[in-house]
């Protein structure tokens, strides 16, 4: 961390605050050049009695024109 936050102040600010918050669902668009346009929808899930872990889904469909 050390490095990466001498070669960048904007780092170096936002490792400071540790400003960090879990996320539980998100989104991507990917571009894949044999199979087009991708849409990839991610949600992550608490297991109860797990302490610290997530059980994460992912899901893709194919973009169709005009979306």
């Amino acid at each position: 961390m050390a490095e990466l936050s001498e070669a960048s102040e904007e780092f170096a600010g936002l490792w400071r605050t540790h400003d960090i918050k879990a996320k539980s669902q998100e989104g991507k668009h990917l571009r894949h050049p044999r199979v087009g346009d991708l849409h990839i929808a991610f949600a992550a899930f608490t297991v109860n009695g797990a302490l610290h872990q997530q059980l994460g889904r992912y899901r893709s469909r194919w973009c169709r024109p005009g979306r």
